[in-house]
């Protein structure tokens, strides 16, 4: 009873977030669980080209995921996508282990 007494006096409010609190642990006293460290852009291509060619592919497209993922055409093609295996359109088990063995062979 009492938490939803809290919830009717301050509806209008967001609760607080766990970033909000100082943590005590550095002299920012502004993150909670989290420090997010700053990186050049220089230091990030030099951690780049440290990396694996396997990881590399991993963070090419991870990176390609976050150019588009907001993109208005992106949401179109996954509605398109969406609509089209509503009304039926499936992936063989065939499709899907060739697809498989495509995206293995990458290295993906």
């Amino acid at each position: 009873m009492r938490n939803r007494s809290w919830l009717a006096a301050n509806s209008n409010r967001q609760p607080p977030s766990p970033l909000d609190r100082p943590c005590g642990k550095n002299i920012c006293g502004r993150f909670s669980f989290y420090h997010t460290a700053v990186m050049s852009l220089a230091e990030i291509q030099s951690q780049v080209k440290a990396l694996p060619p396997s990881e590399r592919i991993v963070l090419s497209a991870y990176l390609r995921h976050l150019a588009r993922r907001d993109a208005d055409a992106n949401r179109q093609a996954l509605d398109a996508a969406a609509a089209r295996i509503a009304a039926g359109e499936k992936v063989s088990r065939s499709q899907l282990v060739r697809l498989h063995e495509t995206l293995k062979a990458e290295g993906v």
